[in-house]
């Protein structure tokens, strides 16, 4: 039997993502808390799935898709907002600009992340970062980035 219909799924395209796993710290939450935020799930419904993970860097979570015998093509990118919350913490993440040194460990898990088969950096194209609700003007693309131009 032929069947039709979605061939290809992208993940991580909204600046939001489980490609870094729970990315738990102390009490924080960062995957039940920016969902939360941005998609209005529910924390009780967000906790449970982040039961489920069991990665916690890129390289893993696509090792995780292989494994899964699934139907269509994924094709996943390197949430920005995670990536920050990977480097900086939530809370820092949200409210501060990153230092030089944050900036480049952010490039080399971006550029790490590309070589594992990611598509590239997904940013949420708002004029403000939505979960501070703060400004946020972008002053330059992240180096793996750049190099793809």
């Amino acid at each position: 039997m032929v069947r039709h219909g979605t061939t290809t799924v992208l993940v991580g395209n909204c600046s939001l993502g489980t490609s870094f796993g729970t990315q738990q710290s102390g009490e924080q939450e960062p995957i039940v808390d920016c969902f939360t935020r941005v998609e209005n799930i529910p924390k009780t419904v967000l906790r449970k799935v982040a039961e489920k993970i069991t990665w916690d860097n890129t390289g893993d979570y696509m090792d995780h898709f292989a494994e899964m015998p699934l139907g269509p093509n994924i094709a996943a990118f390197v949430p920005h907002s995670m990536l920050r919350v990977e480097v900086m913490g939530l809370e820092d993440s949200v409210s501060r600009k990153p230092t030089e040194a944050e900036l480049c460990r952010m490039e080399e898990l971006l550029e790490a992340a590309m070589q594992q088969g990611y598509m590239g950096l997904s940013t949420d194209g708002l004029p403000f970062h939505y979960l501070s609700n703060d400004p946020n003007h972008r002053e330059a693309y992240p180096h793996p980035v750049r190099e793809l131009w």
